[in-house]
């Protein structure tokens, strides 16, 4: 499963209680949060004010995943907005969670 989060600026009449500002890239609007197995298929979505912390979008996200997954879920990869609270919030649900390095960002043509 891979996991990943993105800012994406709200509409001009959008209320101001279900959106925010994203300080790290300087966007206000909305968080979306998506989480999809390995065919590409979407296993969780979540929409957010784009002022919260991708951890609760993770935290989220990962619920979801072991709601439609059961115990088969064995690994999610995520990027280094996600710090060690979805790790341990999820200790019981995920076997392991990584994190992609460089090189491994590198083999699949991702920017870094």
């Amino acid at each position: 499963m891979i996991i990943d989060t993105q800012s994406v600026r709200a509409a001009a009449g959008a209320p101001r209680t279900t959106t925010g500002l994203d300080a790290n890239k300087k966007v206000s609007g909305r968080k979306r949060g998506l989480a999809v197995d390995v065919l590409g298929l979407i296993i969780g979505v979540i929409v957010m004010a784009a002022s919260a912390h991708d951890n609760a979008a993770g935290i989220a996200l990962l619920d979801q995943a072991a709601e439609r997954c059961g115990m088969r879920l064995e690994k999610a990869l995520v990027d280094q907005g996600f710090k060690e609270a979805v790790i341990t919030s999820t200790a019981n649900m995920a076997r392991r969670l990584t994190t992609p390095t460089p090189a491994w960002r590198d083999t699949i043509g991702l920017a870094a």
